[in-house]
């Protein structure tokens, strides 16, 4: 798959059905706004790789997944590197 605009990947990988279709979040998944004063782009590359370790042992991020609960952020281990920049960029922006 081409890179894409962040717009699509966001879209392809379904990141709308849970964070909403503008990132404001919804009853399946929190807001994506202002992720910056929580994360760093090397552990948001972390736990975008591999939510569930990175939740084991996050507890900020452990009592989130309890509010959204069954649902469960899945890996994103079928982006490539252009893909992960992109959306990498796109969700630590400031909105």
């Amino acid at each position: 798959m081409e890179a894409g605009t962040a717009q699509q990947i966001y879209h392809e990988w379904g990141c709308g059905t849970c964070h909403g279709e503008n990132g404001a979040g919804s009853p399946q998944g929190p807001a994506l706004v202002e992720l910056s004063a929580h994360w760093r782009r090397e552990s948001l590359l972390r736990y975008l790789k591999d939510p569930i370790s990175v939740r084991a042992t996050d507890e900020r991020l452990a009592q989130l997944a309890k509010r959204y609960y069954p649902i469960s952020m899945p890996a994103f281990d079928g982006l490539d590197e252009g893909q992960i920049e992109i959306l990498l960029d796109f969700l630590l922006k400031e909105h």
